[in-house]
């Protein structure tokens, strides 16, 4: 009897197993967390706009914005990395 274990390590690496199922799901959820992100940078947007640039609320949202532009960013490589991952 073997351990299917989905992780494998080799080269120092370690390397996660994903069936098509969970990989078509993870897709899902993260288009829905990008669309969810983006909604997100829009109201943060709209409040810096109230803002004069040069006061530590506007600096306090700009850093929330590039943190929500990084995981979009960040979510759309992972998505792509399930969409194009080859097939047996």
């Amino acid at each position: 009897m073997t351990d299917m274990s989905i992780y494998h390590v080799e080269n120092g690496n370690c390397y996660i197993f994903v069936g098509n199922v969970a990989a078509n799901r993870e897709v899902q959820s993260l288009k829905l967390a990008i669309a969810l992100g983006r909604e997100k940078i829009e109201h943060i947007k709209q409040a810096m706009n109230s803002l004069a640039d040069d006061t530590a609320e506007y600096d306090d949202l700009q850093d929330k914005l590039n943190d929500y532009e990084m995981m979009i960013s960040d979510f759309e490589d992972r998505s792509n990395d399930l969409l194009n991952r080859p097939s047996k």
